[in-house]
């Protein structure tokens, strides 16, 4: 293994990371859908390197609005080193805003793993953790669960995809730098409504 994949390996083991996930439960509203987004990592120093993120979430339309639930990023470590990292956020990338326009006030984390606030910028609703974790060699790691509300302001037939956005976090150890991961095209769709 080159260092430069040492390097980036204990960089990237877990991009959006606090503790396991919680289980889904058959109180859910419906299942799921699962993607596995390809990521470009920049590494000020090191350079840039490819890694997988399997995102999760679902979206439904209701009378006023489109609600996106349960959106999960997951990584697993399997590079061999453990890495404390901080400031850690994940986005969700905007619908379009003439059609499906985000409610600002509405992104919203689950309760655990506790740590997680959501907001949202000019890349569109995130949940963020502003503290510091470190992840063990082999572990599978992901944010509280993220939803948040868009307008419902396409016309009646328009299609609406909810694909995976920026990740970006601090590492700390074993190494010292800010880590910016962009989806690579195409990038998949983790939920998807029609208005």
């Amino acid at each position: 293994m080159s260092l430069k994949a040492f390097l980036f390996g204990s960089l990237i083991a877990g991009a959006a990371v606090a503790v396991p996930i919680v289980p889904m439960t058959a109180a859910s509203a419906s299942p799921l859908s699962t993607v596995s987004a390809a990521y470009s990592c920049a590494i000020p120093g090191i350079g840039t390197q490819a890694v997988t993120i399997s995102v999760s979430g679902t979206a439904a339309v209701t009378a006023k609005a489109i609600k996106v639930t349960g959106v999960v990023f997951t990584v697993s470590n399997s590079f061999g080193v453990t890495a404390t990292l901080s400031n850690i956020q994940v986005h969700i990338t905007d619908a379009p805003a003439a059609s499906a326009p985000l409610k600002t006030a509405s992104p919203v984390v689950a309760a655990t793993p506790a740590g997680w606030t959501a907001g949202f910028d000019t890349n569109g609703a995130f949940a963020d953790f502003a503290g510091s974790t470190t992840i063990n060699n082999g572990d599978t790691v992901a944010n509280a669960a993220l939803s948040a509300k868009y307008a419902k302001k396409g016309a009646a037939g328009t299609k609406i995809k909810f694909k995976p956005g920026l990740v970006s976090f601090d590492v700390t150890s074993p190494i010292s730098a800010t880590v910016s991961c962009t989806p690579t095209a195409p990038v998949p769709a983790f939920a998807k409504v029609t208005l």
